[in-house]
């Protein structure tokens, strides 16, 4: 089972949502739960009946460790989030995902870290924004290469998001990658 971390206060439901409808969109079985005490029971519960991919979404007073594949970290309020018990839920091959736009988060020295945001220096960024009445386009630019969780690559270039759900553009970046580096998707254009 994928185990995928979310500990974003204010941004955990938006990335969520995305992350439902895009694995949704791809035909994949995906389990909602928050990080509590007994999550490794339930999460060993869950793959026991089928389930492949765990989105397991962190409260920052309380962190329960647990192992993951993928970690989401936004800091957009400035919240002391890199404690010990997140940190034991990393590994040498886990992914890190985290939002840099609002410098309340440093560059993260990890093997698999992928910083993204507005900046143009941030790993993955967004350019050419088109807001429609019920939807939004924009381009994911991935700045260099980045590894994926079966030791795909993802190349350096640009993918077209077209999106009826309403996020913050932030949020929608993160499901992206997110899903990218979970071999989700890998097309050129993708729609949530």
């Amino acid at each position: 089972m994928t185990k995928i971390g979310i500990l974003a206060p204010n941004n955990s439901a938006q990335i969520v949502n995305a992350l439902v409808m895009i694995f949704k969109s791809d035909r994949k079985v995906v389990a909602v739960k928050k990080n509590n005490p007994k999550t490794e029971y339930e999460l060993n519960f869950l793959e026991k009946n089928g389930i492949k991919y765990a989105l397991i979404i962190f409260n920052e007073k309380k962190i329960y460790p647990v192992e993951l594949d993928v970690l989401i970290l936004d800091n957009e309020q400035n919240s002391k989030l890199v404690i010990y018990d997140l940190v034991e839920c990393m590994s040498e091959k886990s992914i890190l995902i985290y939002n840099t736009d609002n410098g309340f988060l440093p560059h993260i020295n990890h093997p698999n870290a992928i910083d993204y945001g507005y900046n143009p220096t941030s790993s993955v960024t967004i350019s050419s924004v088109n807001h429609r009445e019920n939807s939004i386009s924009f381009i994911v630019s991935i700045q260099r290469e980045i590894c994926g969780m079966f030791d795909n690559i993802l190349p350096i270039g640009e993918i077209l998001i077209n999106s009826k759900y309403k996020a913050e553009l932030c949020n929608l970046l993160s499901a992206v990658i997110c899903s990218l580096v979970c071999g989700i998707i890998n097309y050129a254009e993708i729609k949530i």
